[in-house]
């Protein structure tokens, strides 16, 4: 399966025609991160052994027009108010009550993405033909789903249904973000 990313669909991004506005530092992460889906899923060598029996049939309207742009959506409340608080000086009591909202939508997308991960297996960029990094919204998720995630992740890893790099970056954040652990740590 190859990764599916028109250099027009970077260039877009980057010049703000994309339907999701984003600063020109978010536009700079979104596109590293694709780069990063689209590497870690060539260089995916992770094989399930050969006397497992995969069921990769997941239903066809999975993952059609509408549920792209929820995606999206999704995409948009993991990082706006991440972004946001990035450059703008907020007060203790505002920052801690930016930080809760966070979590409410965290724990809405975190409990979405669960659902369709299951359902539908992991909406990869190539899997839903947008580049849309849905692997930060299992990064951002409180560890209360920790094991769920990394059973259906492990399953998801097996079918090449997720990227590598995309992989290790969610379990070093469920694992508890050990600097020691973070992927491409030169002394892991």
């Amino acid at each position: 399966m190859s990764c599916r990313m028109p250099a027009d669909l970077i260039t877009d991004i980057m010049l703000n025609k994309s339907l999701i506005k984003f600063t020109r530092k978010a536009q700079m992460i979104l596109c590293a991160s694709l780069l990063v889906c689209c590497i870690g899923k060539k260089n995916n060598n992770f094989q399930a052994s050969s006397d497992e029996h995969i069921n990769n049939s997941y239903p066809e309207s999975c993952f059609n027009i509408e549920q792209v742009k929820d995606f999206q959506n999704m995409l948009m409340k993991d990082q706006y108010l991440r972004q946001m608080m990035s450059k703008i000086k907020f007060s203790k009591s505002q920052s801690d009550s930016i930080w809760e909202l966070q979590k409410e939508l965290d724990k809405e997308n975190t409990e979405k993405l669960i659902n369709i991960t299951g359902k539908c297996g992991f909406p990869y960029p190539d899997r839903i033909n947008a580049p849309i990094p849905l692997w930060l919204i299992f990064q951002h998720a409180d560890l209360k789903h920790a094991e769920k995630i990394k059973l259906l992740l492990k399953t998801e890893l097996e079918l090449n249904n997720i990227g590598f790099m995309e992989y290790k970056m969610i379990m070093w954040h469920l694992n508890g973000r050990k600097l020691e652990e973070f992927p491409g740590n030169p002394n892991n």
